[in-house]
Formats: C-alpha cells, sequence, structure tokens
C-alpha cells in the first residue's frame, strides 16, 4: 500500500505547526509513485554528511548514493541526494537524523534532496526536507514543506484516541516544588515550601501553558498545592502519587543497595504505605474538583529500584484505590518492565503509566525522539488493550553522568519533539520536571543529573525552552 500524505497545510514560506514536524519530509503526491523514471545522480560534494538510515526493509529496495543503486538493508545510511526507490513487492522504513520517521509503501521513489533546520522567531526548531517524487513519464514534483506521511504498515502506528488523553490534555509536566535547602521526609521530617513559594510555582506553571501537573505522594506538600490550586482557582489539575516504599529488599538488583534492608524496616514501611494510600484515598475524595487521577506507586517494580514493593501487593493496593473513589486509577514504571511483566497490573489500572529515558541509556539527541516512539511502541504491542501515559520522559541539562550529551539546546529540541509527538499521537505526556531539585541525588556531587532535569533551575528562572519567550497571558 502506497503512503498517504497529508501536507501541513502552510506554504514553504512559512512555520508549519510542531505536530507535523515529527514525521516530516516525505513528498508522495497522488498520481507520483508509480515505478519510475531514471534520474539524475546527486554530485559527490552533497554526499558527504549522513541524514538517517535504513530501518527496515520487506521485499525489494535499493538506495542510490552517488550515483552506486545498492540494495536496501537495516543500517544502510541516507545522505543528502540519496534516492530511496521501492520494486512492486517493496516496503522500506527510514529514521532520519532529528527523529523524523518515513515509510515508503511498493513502487515508490523518494529523493531525499534537501535538510535544512531554521529556527523560528519564538526560538522553536523546524527540520526541512527537500523531496522529489517522479512518475513514469519523467515529471516531478517537489515540495521544500513537511508532510506527514501515513498508511503504510512499517510506518510509526502508534495513536490514540483524543479520549485516552488524561484531563484532555496532551503536555504536562511532573511538579515537585523542593527548593535550595527543602527536602521531603527522609526520616528526620520534611522542609516543605511555605504557602508562597507553592503558589508561586503554580502561578508560574499555569502561565506557561501548563494545564496538568503530576505529583508523588499524598503527604503535606501536595496537600497544601492542592488547597491553593482551589483557593485561587488556579487553572491546573492534578495527577495525585501515593508513594510506596520498600516492602521487599532489593539490594541484590539496585546498584546502589550496599545491604540489605532490615526486616523491621520493611515491616515499618508497609504500615507507611496503608498510611499512605488512606491519605492519597482521602485527598482524592476531598479535591475531586482538582484531582483527575491517582498514580499509585512510583517505579516500585522495576528490577533496578530501592523500594520495590511485589507486584500481588501493588495489585492489591491498585484494587483498594479504585474501590474508594471516582478517578481512574494508574501505575507508574518503567516501559521495559510493563513490556516484560505488566500484563496482571495492566488488567488492573484504567491507563498504564510509562517512563522513558533516552539520555539514560546513551542516546544521543539524534536519536532520542525514534528511541522513545521505540519503547511507547512495544508497551503497546505487548499490551495492547489500555490506553498509556508517559508519566514521565526528559532531558537533564547538566550532568556529570552524561557529559556534553547534557545541555539546554538538546533539552529544548527533545521537549518540542516530544510535544509535536504526543498532540500527534493523542498522548499525555508528563515531561520530566518543572523546577531543578538540589535535594536529590547524591549530596556529594552538585553535577548530578537528579538534580538537573527542570524546565526552570531552582531559583526559578526558566531555561532555554521558556528563555526568552513571553508567558501566555502576560
Amino acid at each position: 500500500m502506497k503512503p498517504a500524505v497529508r501536507p501541513s497545510g502552510r506554504s514553504a514560506g512559512s512555520q508549519p505547526p510542531l505536530a507535523r514536524v515529527l514525521a516530516a519530509a516525505a513528498l508522495a503526491l497522488a498520481g507520483f509513485f508509480s515505478l519510475l523514471a531514471p534520474t539524475v545522480p546527486a554530485r559527490a560534494d552533497e554526499q558527504s554528511a549522513s541524514i538517517g538510515i535504513v530501518k527496515t526493509v520487506r521485499g525489494e529496495a535499493w538506495v542510490v548514493t552517488a550515483g552506486l543503486q545498492t540494495a536496501a538493508a537495516p543500517g544502510a545510511r541516507l545522505a543528502q541526494g540519496s534516492i530511496v526507490r521501492t520494486g512492486a513487492d517493496g516496503a522500506i522504513g527510514m529514521t532520519l537524523k532529528d527523529g523524523t520517521i518515513l515509510a515508503l509503501g511498493p513502487e515508490s521513489e523518494l529523493l531525499l534532496d534537501d535538510f535544512q533546520q531554521s529556527v523560528s522567531d519564538d526560538g522553536l526548531f523546524f527540520y526541512y526536507y527537500g523531496a522529489y517524487a517522479y512518475d513514469g513519464n519523467d515529471h516531478a514534483a517537489h515540495a521544500n514543506i513537511p508532510f506527514l506521511v501515513e498508511g503504510d504498515e512499517t510506518a510509526a502506528s502508534f495513536r490514540q484516541s483524543p479520549e485516552d488523553l488524561v484531563a484532555g490534555e496532551t503536555l504536562a509536566v511532573a511538579y515537585s516544588g523542593f527548593r535550595e535547602g527543602q527536602h521531603p521526609d527522609r526520616g528526620n521530617g520534611a522542609v516543605n515550601p511555605s504557602d508562597a513559594e507553592i503558589l508561586e510555582d503554580v502561578e508560574i506553571l499555569a502561565d506557561h501553558g501548563f494545564r496538568l501537573v503530576r505529583m508523588y505522594d499524598a503527604g503535606e506538600n501536595t496537600a497544601a498545592t492542592l488547597r491553593l490550586i482551589r483557593e485561587h482557582d488556579i487553572p491546573i489539575k492534578v495527577l495525585l502519587g501515593i508513594w510506596l516504599d520498600a516492602e521487599i529488599s532489593n539490594h541484590e538488583g539496585c546498584p546502589w543497595l550496599d545491604e540489605p534492608i532490615p526486616d523491621e524496616k520493611l515491616a515499618a514501611n508497609t504500615i507507611k504505605n496503608e498510611k499512605e494510600i488512606e491519605r492519597g484515598i482521602e485527598l482524592a475524595r476531598e479535591y475531586e474538583d482538582v484531582v483527575v487521577a491517582v498514580n499509585v506507586g512510583n517505579e516500585a517494580l522495576v528490577d533496578w529500584n530501592d523500594h520495590m514493593v511485589p507486584l500481588e501487593q501493588v495489585i492489591r493496593y491498585v484494587r483498594r484505590v479504585k474501590a474508594a473513589i471516582e478517578q481512574p486509577v494508574t501505575v507508574a514504571d518503567n516501559y521495559e518492565w510493563w513490556k516484560r511483566d505488566g500484563a496482571p497490573l495492566a488488567a488492573e489500572v484504567d491507563f498504564i503509566g510509562v517512563h522513558t529515558y533516552p539520555v539514560w541509556e546513551d542516546k544521543p539527541i539524534g536519536e532520542a525522539l525514534a528511541y522513545t516512539v521505540e519503547n511507547v511502541e512495544g508497551v503497546r504491542a505487548a499490551l495492547p488493550d489500555k490506553p498509556i501515559a508517559v508519566l514521565e520522559a526528559g532531558w537533564a541539562t547538566t550532568a556529570s553522568e552524561f557529559g556534553e550529551r547534557a545541555n539546554e539546546a538538546d533539552q529544548l529540541r527533545y521537549y518540542q519533539e516530544m510535544k509535536a509527538w504526543s498532540e500527534e499521537t493523542n498522548t499525555t505526556l508528563f515531561w520530566f520536571e518543572a523546577f531543578d531539585e538540589p535535594w536529590k541525588g547524591d549530596e556529594n556531587d552538585p553535577y548530578g543529573a537528579e538534580k538537573h532535569w527542570g524546565l526552570f533551575f531552582v531559583d526559578r528562572t526558566p531555561k532555554l525552552v521558556f528563555r526568552d519567550r513571553q508567558a501566555p497571558g502576560k
């Protein structure tokens, strides 16, 4: 089946909607995909830089680069000026270096003529691929505007219904308001933000367009945030968290647990978790106008965590919460855990909550979007019967663990790519996170990644994503 093409709806001289950038750049006009007229090889100096690779091939397909035609194979590099061809039974999937996914069906030809990056007046990045399609009479059509490629089975297939969105929102944000010198209870009590500080935070987020935030526990700080949102009529809804501490010792699986967690500590945690469940239920009921969903446990199941809870116990907690409240209930965990072990829990929750971090898995920014999509599609393939929300995805701006990959420019790019993807696929995405949090991670490493995921610095000044961009309504 030949790919259907939906243009962006704007001319080449205007900026396209970001939702079209995700799968930009294949020109496949009706009547031009029949095989195929001779083409003029690109000049050698146009072939110097790789702009992408072949990901999948079915049947007959070829790549012509610098005048040399070779059979297409996964991993083959694409260059500016490359021509991609398919035979009568052919199909080919490609990933370009900005994460764009392209697919061609049978009897098609695509010339990757040009690649440019440009920046709009409001600081957003756009990518343009000039592409030519040919018919059998040596006629050609060319465009230098984004196109969304749909309809081929090799193309990215993940797309949900608008009804699958959490509170109707696509881009949301994880929020924890702890500032310099503040922290949650680590055994000796919490140092929480003041009401004035929390109010400042939620007003900043609302002013920058966020209408949905995720919080991680049902403690004092969360309760204050819910109260202030209601009292001040802040236009924000909340995915409420219920934090679960370790009920079994994962010292053999967690790299930073050096010794077993004592049995008495595990027993105390079980009692603590029971109380947290009750607080979460109470907050969801009391603030039913603000709380739109409840998350039970955060990375308490994946095999590398330090606060593991048995799957059977998490299921019991989920059933208990669902029986007590009206809002949807989910559990947040790593995409790989959901793919491998998540079926029993998926049967219990209202939607699946996925975490995915390409930068933690050594991916450069050019591969981040494609890797994220691959992760989510893997969960969908394993668990096809439940909606999916990405409850954490982000890019650190400073990180001793990531080296030069941690920077504001890459955060901006990943943010914009994920924003476009979430809109295009009707997927709620919680960006991790709103503000930097110095209390996290190794206290002896001020440059550790855990401290630097925010869209804003700890002093609430914006990073590049929002710097020099006037907040809506201001």
